[in-house]
């Protein structure tokens, strides 16, 4: 008879308790995959900067080992100076140059960005096409190349 009794209020509270404590028991067990998943993100994020990073610090140092100076010439010269955020006021002004020289029998193109408060640290005056510029480039890659100070 004590079968088709109504549940009163208290059964249907321990009822649902029950299971919410079951159901907790499968929220851990995703809640641990998820775990796993998001630091294995992290662990890959991690290591994609610090090899990013690396070849970065690499490039520059490959310059100072392998570097080889020589002249080239300059191909192009573009001169930026407008206002990148009008809200703040923050302003570009820069210089882009564009250069070619010769490695072997390989002519080899190559682009850099100089600040205009800089300049004065590259070239004594006034850059033009055609003009000479002095260079260094990595023996193992021509394509990484810095124009010099003077």
């Amino acid at each position: 008879m004590n079968r088709y009794k109504k549940k009163n209020k208290g059964e249907k509270t321990a009822d649902a308790f029950l299971n919410n404590v079951f159901r907790k028991d499968k929220d851990k067990s995703e809640q641990k995959k998820v775990r796993v998943l998001v630091i294995v993100i992290i662990g890959a994020l991690i290591c994609i900067l610090t090899v990013s990073i690396y070849l970065y610090f690499q490039k520059s140092n490959d310059l100072k080992t392998n570097g080889e100076r020589t002249y080239a010439i300059v191909t192009g010269i573009k001169r930026n100076g407008y206002r990148a955020n009008d809200m703040d006021g923050t302003t570009v002004n820069n210089y882009l140059i564009s250069f070619e020289f010769h490695v072997g029998q390989k002519k080899i193109i190559g682009f850099q960005s100089i600040e205009k408060k800089e300049y004065l640290d590259y070239f004594n005056e006034e850059i033009k096409v055609a003009d000479t510029i002095y260079i260094q480039y990595s023996i193992v890659n021509p394509h990484n190349n810095k124009i010099l100070k003077k």
